[in-house]
C-alpha cells in the first residue's frame, strides 16, 4: 500500500514540474483536439439590431423595477459573451466591440443616413 502511495506521489511531482512549453495550446480541446474560438463556444455575435433590441428590453425592465426581468436578460446577454456594465452604462461583446447604454435605450450605435 505504501508503495502505491510513493508511486501517486511521484506521478503527481512530475506532473506538476511540466514546463509551460508542454501546456497545450489556448482554446485547445482535449476531446476534439482541435482549437475552439470564442464564436465555436458562445455562437455568433448579435446583430446591431438584436443586440439594441435586448437591451432596451432590459433597460425597460429597470425602468418597471422588473428587476428579476432585468437580471434574466443580462444573464442571457452574459451566456453569449457580453459583459454589461451599469456603472459606466456600458456593454462589452466578446469580440470586444463595445458601446454606451442609454438609459432609455442603447446610444452610440446609430446608423448614418443616407443622403
Amino acid at each position: 500500500m505504501s508503495s502505491l502511495l510513493a508511486q501517486l506521489d511521484e506521478l503527481s511531482d512530475a506532473g506538476s514540474e511540466a514546463s509551460e512549453a508542454e501546456a497545450p495550446p489556448e482554446g485547445f480541446s482535449y476531446v476534439t483536439g482541435l482549437r475552439a474560438t470564442a464564436a465555436d463556444v458562445l455562437g455568433p455575435l448579435l446583430s446591431r439590431e438584436e443586440l439594441r433590441s435586448r437591451l432596451e428590453e432590459r433597460s425597460a425592465a429597470r425602468q418597471r423595477r422588473d428587476f428579476r426581468a432585468a437580471d434574466a436578460a443580462r444573464d442571457a446577454l452574459a451566456q453569449r459573451g457580453y459583459t454589461l456594465d451599469d456603472r459606466a452604462k456600458s456593454w462589452t461583446a466578446p469580440d470586444g466591440t463595445s458601446g454606451s447604454i442609454d438609459p432609455f435605450g442603447v446610444a452610440g450605435e446609430e446608423e448614418e443616413e443616407e443622403e
